[in-house]
């Protein structure tokens, strides 16, 4: 067994390896709690938490005879590998005997206080920060300094799509870290070369380029079909997107974004990007001109409130950048990786033969990098190999240890059946909450595909992110009245009832 080890945010952490699992109870106690809440608490100021275990039952800590140790047994069912992490950590929310949730919504700690303060006065006030300090993840739960535990409904702006520290993703990116870190983009690696397989693999033959961001992405996106348009005379330079857009904060990015609000104060808008209503086919194709060279559109929008297109729309726009001899840019930032229960939301959108509609461009960004900052274009290689050597680059894009976590991304996703499964858990949801008599008079509309939801209330609401934390949930209110759902993908389907139960109160009590 590995020697117990403080964390920087001062728990204590041991390693199973087998049955019996030592830990010190001289200045720790305990609520011993497997992944179905399970647990008995002991009367001292701290607990011990069981990660990664479905087990049934778990036993009091018994002495070992050594001043200060106890042992604890688990059943042989806990004994599996991904069930191997053990925790002690202080804080005041636990299970109580007979599976009862204990929630205390107690003062922020001096430490929390500090850190915050220390926050505020060295970090650029671009966020709309929660007075909440994370100390740790795992799986689906988020845990504060002060110990109180949340269910993670939002995955980090869905860039979590695997949950919080993955054993998976920590063993590749470790193993990778003591491998090779970084060479630059004039040698090959291997990392790369296998994540742009599996793209192809899992999307439509396509090379890629790696950055570090969705709105990287976007950005040689647009870089790209510019430079395409350029080859015509006369050349075509404009890119389209659709009101309610989000495509990125760089400078050009917010001139493509659909949201007035996000170039406020940051004129005059790079020139070349003109937005249309969207869904409005009609307003589009009167838009496009001799100088148009592009369409910039997310399949399904995101930060608009999660917002589907009429029927044919998507079909319709392909059909017409193929007419005008424009780039069809899906903007997959939001929607890859198996978020609506697609690999990637344009592969809802079928023609009359059944092919599915496909950009001349995707972008990704988010979930393929699972936490880690990585973007992808990805582009068909007529369109691609116009990118030639000295066109565009990027210093750390792509680097061993994200492109590794990012094939592995996709490697497990493929494996456990994730995006087959994200479509059935995101329709079981819809169909819950649509029937669920005590919001029905608060809700305007349910939409979305998979685990990418969107639920727009009548009213925006107020104080919402306060009472979604005090009920120890973390979701996202976007376009005022949209609250966003996107939990990690592997989500357990009775963590997903309870979270699907929390929202409902959560709705109910506005």
């Amino acid at each position: 067994m590995e020697p117990i080890k403080r964390d920087a945010w001062g728990g204590q952490r041991c390693i199973m390896r087998s049955v019996g699992a030592f830990f010190s109870l001289s200045r720790y106690s305990a609520v011993l709690r497997g992944r179905a809440g399970e647990g008995v608490e002991i009367d001292r100021p701290a607990r011990f938490f069981v990660g990664r275990t479905n087990a049934p039952a778990l036993t009091l800590p018994q002495s070992t005879g050594v001043p200060g140790e106890g042992i604890c047994h688990l059943p042989t069912t806990a004994l599996r590998k991904r069930w191997s992490r053990a925790i002690i950590y202080p804080g005041q929310f636990g299970i109580l005997p007979g599976g009862k949730e204990r929630r205390t919504m107690s003062e922020p700690s001096q430490l929390s206080k500090d850190l915050v303060q220390r926050g505020q006065r060295v970090l650029v006030p671009n966020y709309a920060r929660q007075p909440v300090v994370m100390a740790r993840g795992q799986d689906c739960w988020a845990w504060d300094a002060e110990g109180k535990r949340y269910l993670d409904l939002f995955a980090g702006f869905g860039g979590g799509i695997l949950g919080h520290c993955n054993p998976e993703l920590v063993a590749a990116a470790t193993k990778q870290a003591g491998t090779l870190w970084h060479v630059g983009n004039t040698f090959y690696t291997q990392p790369q070369i296998e994540l742009a397989e599996r793209l192809n693999r899992h999307a439509f033959t396509g090379q890629a380029f790696f950055c570090h961001s969705g709105a990287e992405a976007n950005e040689a996106a647009c870089k790209l079909a510019r430079l395409r348009g350029n080859q015509h005379d006369p050349k075509k330079w404009k890119i389209i997107s659709l009101t309610h857009s989000f495509h990125g904060r760089t400078l050009a990015m917010i001139a493509a974004t659909g949201n007035l609000a996000i170039r406020q104060g940051f004129e005059p808008d790079v020139p070349g990007f003109e937005q249309v209503e969207a869904g409005n086919f009609e307003a589009l194709a009167r838009a496009v001109d001799s100088q148009t060279a592009g369409v910039l559109i997310e399949p399904i929008q995101g930060e608009g409130g999660v917002n589907l297109y009429p029927e044919g729309y998507i079909q319709r726009v392909r059909e017409l950048c193929d007419k005008h001899e424009l780039t069809l840019i899906f903007d997959e930032v939001w929607t890859g990786c198996g978020r609506t229960g697609r690999w990637f939301a344009h592969q809802h959108f079928k023609d009359a033969s059944g092919k599915v509609i496909e950009p001349d461009i995707m972008t990704l960004g988010k979930a393929v990098g699972g936490g880690l900052p990585v973007g992808i274009m990805y582009a068909k290689p007529p369109v691609a190999e116009l990118f030639g050597p000295g066109k565009h680059g990027s210093t750390l894009g792509g680097n061993a240890i994200c492109a590794t976590v990012s094939r592995t991304i996709l490697d497990i996703i493929d494996r456990d059946g994730l995006v087959e499964r994200a479509a059935l858990l995101g329709e079981q949801a819809q169909a819950r909450l649509k029937n669920e008599s005590s919001i029905r008079n608060k809700i305007a509309e349910i939409r979305g595909r998979g685990l990418f939801l969107g639920i727009e209330l009548k009213e925006p609401p107020q104080q919402f992110m306060d009472k979604a934390l005090a009920m120890g949930v973390i979701v996202n209110l976007t376009a005022k009245k949209v609250i966003r759902i996107a939990p990690p993908l592997n989500i357990e389907q009775g963590l997903w009832a309870q979270g699907l139960g929390l929202i409902t109160q959560l709705i109910a009590s506005l």
